[in-house]
């Protein structure tokens, strides 16, 4: 958690140096960031509660919301549009300034103030991307209580783990460097 506030006062002490609307946009971004997070877990829940032995999908009147084809892609372009915002309207007709814009992502920000935070988030979202492509198509077809179900079963838990340990320390991470008074500030 010291390591987390660290970060956090090291992000905003950089922020704080450029103008008040990029620590708007930072902490705006950091917030989108985690309701996807937090959108995702609920959906890798109810993939976990599909998955459960004993039950039966038909008893619980639900699909797993995460295994629709349309789901992953959405999500997975929603936090790549995070990183990689782009330039304002008013730079993008200038190549040199739409590419200092893009410098001064997201993404570049974690990746230099909170490399950990960044690779936990960044890999938590890639291993369940790519357990969802793997099985998409096996969740509803595996037999239950077989070797098979079971592993499905693990390694969606495990992916799931990944993505609740990943949205909680983003969830510190704004805690420590953001004030429930930021938030009431740029409602003004």
């Amino acid at each position: 958690m010291e390591a987390v506030a660290r970060a956090g006062s090291t992000i905003l002490g950089a922020v704080k140096k450029s103008d008040q609307r990029t620590r708007r946009d930072v902490r705006e971004s950091l917030m989108e960031l985690f309701a996807i997070l937090d959108d995702w877990c609920d959906m890798a829940e109810e993939t976990t509660l599909f998955l459960t032995p004993g039950t039966h999908p038909r008893d619980l009147d639900i699909a797993p919301r995460q295994m629709r084809a349309e789901v992953l892609p959405a999500i997975l372009k929603d936090i790549d549009g995070l990183y990689t915002e782009k330039a304002p309207i008013l730079v993008r007709w200038r190549a040199s300034k739409r590419r200092q814009a893009a410098r001064l992502s997201l993404r570049t920000l974690l990746k230099i103030y909170c490399p950990d935070l960044f690779d936990q988030v960044l890999n938590a979202t890639e291993d369940r991307a790519e357990w969802i492509l793997r099985y998409r198509a096996q969740v509803a077809a595996v037999p239950e209580f077989g070797e098979e179900h079971r592993a499905l079963a693990d390694d969606a838990t495990a992916t799931a783990r990944a993505l609740f340990a990943a949205r909680a320390r983003l969830r510190e991470f704004i805690v420590a460097t953001y004030s429930i008074g930021d938030i009431e500030h740029a409602a003004e």
